[in-house]
């Protein structure tokens, strides 16, 4: 059920198990499952909230192709825009 609303909302996860993983019983002072846990937070002790899941989407989605488009590779090489002006894009 989680993974399937993680895959949804496109965003990566592991699953891990408490039966391999004895270390994040006592760690998460939990024994139960499922837990969703983000930046070794425990963010859900069951089955989290649409809600829940729509907000971690919210906070986790990289948009800094959004925000910073790629650069060509040679964007640093000055332009010739005319005689005696020429254009740098130092971003």
């Amino acid at each position: 059920m989680i993974e399937k609303e993680l895959n949804r909302a496109n965003l990566p996860y592991t699953v891990m198990y408490f039966e391999d993983y004895p270390e994040l019983i006592e760690k998460y002072h939990s024994k139960h499952s499922p837990l969703l846990i983000v930046d070794e937070k425990v963010i859900s002790r069951s089955v989290p909230e649409t809600v829940q899941i729509l907000e971690l989407k919210e906070r986790y989605t990289d948009i800094s192709n959004i925000r910073t488009p790629q650069q060509e590779e040679n964007h640093m090489v000055p332009k010739m825009l005319e005689e005696g002006l020429v254009e740098v894009d130092t971003t």
